[in-house]
């Protein structure tokens, strides 16, 4: 079983497979966009029609039937198959969108792509630059967006980075949680005129986490590897780390718990800048004066968030990007509604796709996030010195920092490429300028 937020974030590496009626698929439930329609009395051509390596979750009105289904399927051969916990009625009680439409009836098993595009993520491809047309297909595929509503990702959604390596549907900003925790710990300072004590800082993301809900943070293999490398050249500690040849999902498995024999220097090794996989939370790092943000709050930021994850917090993502940058555009997603309110739909969109990738940004989603922080740190005066007199300054530099920091990272990560924006007019209509 796999939650129904899992499913929203997963973006075009799985296929969503309806299994109910045709009757129920119309029905004021509605169905999950981008998904197939497989009644359950067809299910075994599925095992005919897809690779068993293939990812594939299939969604019932409760969650029953498919998690039958899923069993027969994974009997049949299918290695990465499940169902959708609590099925669609799970689905819309996250605030997550259906459609009620004749859409799906015609979105079977006759017109399913058989092949994986993701079969493999570090495969080397030639760098594309996207077009106009590019982009308006990519985001034309119902697999490439979901939706759900503003409030669902207040409580229980993650802001993303705005890297295009991610095949997750995502609401991006620069560094995703991280960058924006960073960013406001920047704007404090100026706004208040003083500085936030690094000891503070453990308790304070402690709290944010909390109240946020989720958090994001990403690195790449690049980087871990690059960090294995000096743990494998410690030869005191070989007993401790994934025995030869260190399989991926091993070292995942070890850094989210590693031996405290090896956390002093872990905690060494996660400060230096080539272990870095995120490219902003780089330059953030050794780029300081650029980026506003004082060196000492983003070394005691990186260590507060991996010792708050080695103690179980489940509630922290940090994800391992794999492949190499090969986006081919800046493409920014807003939606004509505008202020945008708890009740708004905002749609979340993968940067990978089969036309290529994308850095993909969602500045208005952004803004109405960092209000909400706004309103969070203003109530943590026993953690930070921000005073109801220092909001109007607070804001403002907000503003300006977030507008700073991103041109400086698209501007080197992008350099070159055109930039592009998606308007959604409505779930079903969208322009690309």
């Amino acid at each position: 079983m796999v939650s129904a937020e899992f499913v929203s974030e997963a973006g075009r590496r799985i296929k969503i497979i309806d299994v109910r009626t045709v009757e129920e698929i119309v029905g004021p439930l509605g169905y999950v966009p981008g998904s197939y329609w497989v009644p359950a009395e067809r299910i075994a051509e599925l095992a005919q029609r897809l690779s068993p390596s293939a990812f594939v979750v299939l969604v019932s009105r409760g969650g029953e039937r498919s998690a039958l289904l899923a069993q027969y399927l994974e009997m049949l051969g299918m290695r990465f198959v499940a169902a959708l916990e609590g099925g669609i009625r799970e689905w819309k009680l996250k605030g997550l969108v259906t459609r009620r439409d004749e859409v799906l009836r015609a979105r079977t098993l006759d017109v399913m792509p058989t092949a994986d595009a993701f079969a493999d993520d570090d495969a080397p491809r030639e760098r594309k630059i996207l077009t106009l047309e590019d982009v308006r297909a990519h985001i034309g595929d119902p697999g490439s967006v979901r939706w759900l509503k503003l409030a669902t990702m207040v409580v229980n959604g993650k802001q993303s980075c705005v890297d295009g390596r991610d095949d997750h549907g995502v609401l991006g900003s620069p560094g995703g949680n991280a960058g924006e925790f960073l960013l406001s710990l920047a704007a404090i300072e100026e706004a208040t005129r003083s500085r936030i004590d690094a000891r503070s800082i453990p308790a304070l993301l402690d709290a944010y986490i909390d109240g946020i809900g989720r958090f994001y943070m990403h690195t790449d293999t690049h980087a871990l590897n690059a960090m294995i490398m000096k743990l494998r050249a410690e030869p005191g500690i070989q007993h401790l780390l994934p025995p030869l040849p260190g399989l991926p999902e091993h070292w995942r498995k070890w850094t989210s718990n590693p031996p405290h024999e090896v956390r002093p220097l872990l905690r060494e090794l996660l400060l230096v800048p080539e272990h870095i996989g995120c490219g902003h939370l780089r330059r953030t790092l050794t780029m300081a004066s650029e980026y506003g943000v004082r060196e000492e709050l983003t070394r005691a930021f990186v260590l507060s968030l991996y010792e708050l994850y080695w103690a179980g917090a489940t509630s922290i993502s940090i994800e391992v990007l794999g492949g190499h940058h090969d986006e081919g555009a800046v493409v920014s997603v807003v939606v004509d509604e505008e202020p945008l309110h708890a009740f708004s739909r905002v749609p979340l969109v993968s940067p990978a796709g089969d036309v290529g990738q994308m850095f993909l940004n969602t500045p208005q989603v952004a803004g109405y996030l960092r209000d909400e922080a706004t309103a969070f740190f203003m109530r943590r005066t026993d953690l930070v010195p921000l005073r109801r007199e220092h909001e109007r300054r607070y804001q403002f530099s907000l503003s300006e920092r977030a507008a700073a920091q991103a041109a400086s990272t698209l501007g080197a990560l992008a350099a070159g490429l055109p930039r592009y924006e998606v308007r959604f007019h409505d779930e079903e209509s969208f322009s690309v300028c």
